[in-house]
């Protein structure tokens, strides 16, 4: 058996990292599979609470943020160039046929893989620089590694599209995130309809889109709905914006529930799901929510379109247009228990059709075992 890697670039349970984790359960029926993580956490927990084997090489991204201390972009740059030597010595004592790297963000190791002559693949699952405002410590340099990849895997064709600009358009292969269906029936529930939000609170996910929608309603429709927001705060000032946006009448229908490891608390049928982002690069929380019998209104932008077909398995609004967003709110709450059921049993047809972890598997699973047997 064929003995693979797969480096992730941070220790948390983030969008990516649970795509990693799935992506691992399965290509460990056909290889074997050591996750490299870059410190112990929530990540090599789950990798190792699944019987997926792990190595810790202590190192941190090759980007730093704006707010970012001079001191931890060096002490970053730092760990770098250590890592890069542990990941040499382990790459050159394990053998592996093929290295797999989760994200733009993160690259150590790559170097190491190139002198030791091993392929190694390229999972580009953000826009860093547009989507999180990374700065990349060497930009030149991370493009020169990711464009020697023999392929570079990207979630969705408007990934596609902006990532060709600095990669080579014959690396690139789109292949669509996964998750694995939920096989049971649903009944949909007859309790007040809320919203929920999942995802970290950042300027590029529109939380605010969500809260001057709600805010709207009341004024404007006499509709009183409430909001809960998941998910870590990633960005201070964005979030102090938002807690000064909500109006004293309605803070009680506005609940920040903070990151939650366990989300099913809030995938229950009588939630609509809120997907604001700016420009999903592929949308894991979208699929999630459908997969989980919830009527998804999401931004008409980015990738969201490839999974959201409106009027059919969920709602588009006009990006950043908070009134179109209330009101797409308001007809959701409006159509018949018939209607929604439609809706709700249309996308859990689209995930199961399309967006099966499985089936995304197997393609990369296809790309690697072509790459290790041309090597």
């Amino acid at each position: 058996m064929e003995k693979i890697c797969l480096v992730a670039h941070l220790n948390d349970l983030s969008g990516a990292n649970k795509s990693l984790v799935d992506l691992a359960v399965f290509l460990k029926t056909s290889f074997e599979v050591i996750v490299v993580v870059p410190r112990d956490g929530l990540l090599n927990e789950e990798l190792k609470s699944l019987g997926i084997k792990t190595k810790i090489i202590y190192s941190g991204t090759w980007v730093s943020r704006k707010q970012e201390s001079s001191i931890k972009a060096f002490t970053k740059k730092m760990l770098l160039k250590i890592s890069e030597r542990r990941f040499y010595q382990f790459f050159k004592k394990e053998k592996f046929s093929l290295i797999h790297f989760n994200s733009s963000t993160y690259g150590s190791g790559a170097v190491s893989a190139g002198k030791l002559d091993i392929p190694y693949t390229w999972h580009i699952r953000e826009l860093a620089e547009e989507n999180f405002s990374l700065t990349f410590f060497n930009r030149k340099k991370t493009f020169r590694l990711i464009n020697s990849a023999s392929k570079v895997i990207t979630i969705s064709n408007f990934m596609k599209n902006k990532i060709s600009e600095d990669i080579k358009s014959d690396l690139i292969e789109v292949i669509h995130n996964g998750i694995v269906p939920y096989k049971s029936g649903f009944k949909l529930s007859k309790e007040k309809m809320k919203l929920v939000m999942i995802g970290a609170i950042a300027p590029d996910k529109g939380q605010l889109d969500a809260i001057r929608a709600v805010k709207y309603l009341k004024y404007n429709k006499k509709l009183e709905i409430e909001l809960t927001i998941v998910g870590p705060i990633t960005d201070k000032n964005y979030y102090n914006n938002l807690v000064f946006e909500i109006a004293d009448d309605i803070k009680h229908l506005i609940t920040f529930a903070g990151y939650q490891k366990d989300v099913s608390e809030y995938r229950k049928s009588n939630y609509i799901a809120l997907v604001c982002s700016k420009a999903e690069a592929f949308g894991r929380v979208t699929i999630e929510a459908m997969n989980f019998h919830q009527i998804v209104i999401a931004a008409n932008s980015g990738a969201t379109p490839e999974i959201i077909d409106n009027n059919v398995n969920g709602f588009l609004y006009q990006t950043g247009d908070f009134v179109n967003l209330a009101n797409t709110i308001h007809k959701v709450i409006n159509l018949t228990m018939d209607q929604k059921s439609k809706i709700i049993n249309n996308a859990s047809i689209k995930v199961k059709s399309e967006f099966d972890i499985r089936l995304t598997a197997k393609r990369v699973k296809s790309i690697m075992t072509e790459i290790i047997h041309n090597n």
